[in-house]
């Protein structure tokens, strides 16, 4: 939440791109393959979305080769919803990570189920990204909307994951 690439601050983009650098550095010295991701949120409005969604964009084809081979953005709950994210993965080639609950707080004006928007970012995963991954959690009635519950409601899991009818999909709770 901290590492923002759409900052209108010179300064937070540049902080931001040395922290991709680090965790990026840091996988490659692990000698962990390209399938291991580094997950990013779009970041901020700004009072412009749309300027916001440019500077993202721009900032995004200065990172090096390396963080953009491990680099994946995901929906979140309050400002980018997942159409708006997948078209961004969609333009750069970035891989989408769809987050049900996420998708529950913010969802997006195109009526589609949360298992058509997971087939849809499923083409954004190509082979060498390794499995398509998607975020899976249930809300913490006691927080506000889109806080995420210390553990997930397993009948629940069980009745998405059964209606999902995939197993080429890394889930992470």
């Amino acid at each position: 939440q901290y590492t923002v690439l759409n900052s209108p601050k010179e300064e937070v983009v540049e902080r931001a791109i040395l922290v991709l650098e680090y965790h990026t550095k840091v996988l490659d010295c692990l000698r962990t393959g390209q399938a291991n991701k580094i997950i990013l949120h779009i970041g901020g409005i700004y009072n412009d979305k749309t300027a916001a969604i440019q500077r993202f964009k721009t900032n995004y084809l200065r990172l090096s080769e390396g963080i953009k081979r491990r680099l994946v953005i995901e929906n979140d709950d309050k400002l980018y919803n997942i159409e708006e994210v997948f078209a961004i993965g969609k333009e750069l080639s970035i891989p989408v990570v769809f987050d049900n609950l996420h998708h529950k707080t913010l969802g997006s004006l195109t009526l589609k189920s949360e298992f058509e928007w997971m087939n849809e970012c499923k083409a954004t995963w190509r082979s060498f990204d390794g499995k398509q991954k998607i975020h899976y959690s249930n809300q913490d009635d006691s927080k506000k909307p889109g806080a995420h519950s210390s553990s997930i409601d397993l009948p629940e899991f069980i009745s998405f994951y059964t209606t999902l009818g995939r197993e080429d999909i890394d889930i992470m709770l």
